[in-house]
């Protein structure tokens, strides 16, 4: 058999669901429903997937499964999520494949993807009455109940995760300026880290964006500059107090930016804490968007 994943990390409610579906695969009525539904060849094999990229142990480019022919050749991949598809990641491994990758989502008004965990459980539901008091049973079981708690039930939340940009967000005026002026092979999107000299172009929910710029005091997600949330006609600014903590180096330009919000209606974002965010109207950053890509420029 080829390389398989085996260092899965279990903390991970998304690699735990994952694992129990894998367990439940064993199953015939399971394995039957998941391949038709995907439309694979019913003698595939689902396998944990290694890389796509050749460094062993990188992870950037590793989808949840590889399905694999009768003689053991890849035909395929399947990308697994408790949330909507990440449209940026699943885009990432189909760049490097010329397999198809197909996406499993959460909820089965999730759309677009091939098939939903939600779609799945309601089927091992129909399935677990046969299997009762057997060893089949406890998989089905356990399947299920993460499936429940984390997507039926809510407790898993995919907003939480730094996703790309919906399309209708790309097709936005403010983003479209931000695209021409900074031009795309100047953009990061969700699944990179920011990186000097770049801007990074995320968001945490469907109608929003967040402009984030390399800093030496955070993570790999920098520091946002502007963002707008849940399609608000409004734009969301840090303090000053913030810029000079997360871009110390950058002193005078955390200035000028701070000063361009300030003049055009946020005056706050001169005193307020750290904590705390400045707010202008979004038509006023659209009509001034070439001074605050300007500003930007100085902080990158």
């Amino acid at each position: 058999m080829q390389p398989i994943h085996f260092k899965e990390d279990t903390s991970k409610p998304e690699n735990r669901t994952n694992l129990a579906l894998l367990s439940i695969l064993q199953i015939d009525e399971i394995r039957t429903y998941l391949l038709r539904e995907l439309r694979l060849p019913q003698e595939s094999l689902i396998c944990p997937s290694p890389n796509l990229e050749t460094e062993e142990f990188s992870t950037s480019q590793r989808p949840d499964f590889v399905v694999r022919d009768h003689s053991d050749a890849t035909i395929g991949y399947i990308e697994v999520e408790l949330g909507p598809e990440d449209k940026a990641q699943i885009n990432g491994y189909r760049s490097c494949t010329n397999y198809p990758v197909l996406s499993i989502v959460g909820k089965a008004s999730y759309s677009p993807a091939d098939l939903s965990l939600e779609e799945i459980y309601k089927h091992a539901l129909s399935v677990k009455p046969k299997y009762l008091r057997r060893q089949q049973s406890v998989s089905l079981e356990l399947f299920c109940r993460l499936v429940k708690y984390y997507v039926i039930d809510g407790n898993f939340k995919p907003s939480s995760a730094r996703a790309s940009l919906s399309d209708k967000m790309l097709r936005s005026p403010l983003v479209k300026m931000i695209y021409s002026h900074f031009g795309s092979e100047n953009i990061l999107q969700a699944d990179a880290s920011v990186l000097p000299g770049k801007i990074k172009l995320d968001t945490i929910g469907e109608n929003g964006f967040s402009i984030r710029v390399f800093s030496n005091e955070t993570g790999s997600n920098g520091v946002s500059l502007m963002n707008r949330s849940q399609g608000r006609e409004v734009i969301n600014f840090p303090s000053l107090n913030k810029l000079l903590k997360y871009l110390p180096y950058r002193e005078e330009a955390c200035w000028m930016y701070a000063q361009l919000i300030a003049e055009l209606g946020a005056k706050d974002t001169l005193k307020i804490s750290e904590r705390k965010i400045a707010h202008l109207p979004l038509r006023v950053v659209e009509d001034h968007f070439t001074q605050f890509a300007a500003a930007i420029e100085q902080l990158i």
